[in-house]
């Protein structure tokens, strides 16, 4: 009895352990989603900012469009939309690849916490 006391108690011990292991291992993996939450937060609060500035610009350059304005000023007004359109594209662009490497990313962690 004794001796099944003892394997009971050694079982128990390394189970002890086993679980302080995997609870520090999802203390790390909690704050590391923190960190990728922190992280997305403050990228939608640059994007938004970085196409609030653009939007404006094409908005102001749509409207002296519309006042047909002189040939030289028309120009470059169009060229300024354009300018200003393939940023706002470039920025989308980065957007898009950004979620693919965030999907892998998740898929990752997901396989990481699986296991």
């Amino acid at each position: 009895m004794a001796s099944n006391i003892n394997f009971l108690s050694k079982q128990l011990d390394l189970k002890m352990n086993e679980l302080a292991v995997a609870n520090e291992q999802l203390k790390k993996d909690i704050e590391l989603k923190e960190k990728v939450e922190q992280s997305r937060k403050e990228l939608l609060s640059n994007v938004s900012h970085e196409l609030k500035t653009p939007i404006s610009l094409i908005g102001g350059y749509a409207e002296g469009l519309k006042l047909n304005i002189n040939k030289d000023d028309k120009d470059f007004y169009c060229d300024v939309i354009m300018d200003e359109t393939k940023k706002m594209n470039k920025l989308v662009l980065s957007l898009l690849d950004l979620a693919q490497v965030e999907a892998g990313y998740e898929a990752f962690l997901q396989a990481i916490l699986t296991k």
